[in-house]
């Protein structure tokens, strides 16, 4: 289906399939689409309201599309090794605390970030 089928079929107050949905999110995605039509595709899905395979064919389009991104993680779930830190020069030592995005800088933010106490000086090392 291309999207005039699809804004046809959506202006009738009809569901798209998830293989239409798909076709059409395709199509929008590829920039075969002009910017008038994305609008009206949106707005009018927005009225009828948006189905679970409407939702879903929209997601496969954007996973079929998308640029495959292959991480290789050097350290397991836990974190860096210990050693690892320790060949940090001193004033670029942080703690990392694993399953966290960024490294905690500062006593402040630790505190108030794990919710534990602190000594009023941190060990050395």
């Amino acid at each position: 289906m291309d999207i005039q089928g699809a804004l046809a079929a959506l202006f009738e107050k009809r569901d798209l399939s998830l293989e239409d949905a798909r076709a059409v999110f395709v199509e929008v995605m590829s920039g075969h689409a002009t910017p008038g039509q994305i609008g009206a595709l949106l707005a009018a899905l927005r009225v009828k309201g948006e189905t679970p395979q409407e939702i879903a064919g929209a997601a496969e389009a954007m996973r079929s599309l998308s640029t495959k991104v292959v991480v290789d993680v050097p350290y397991p779930a836990g974190g860096p090794p210990p050693e690892a830190l320790d060949r940090l020069p001193r004033n670029h030592r942080r703690l990392i605390v694993p399953n966290r995005r960024r490294p905690i800088r500062g006593r402040r933010q630790l505190g108030g970030r794990l919710g534990i106490p602190l000594p009023a000086k941190l060990p050395e090392g």
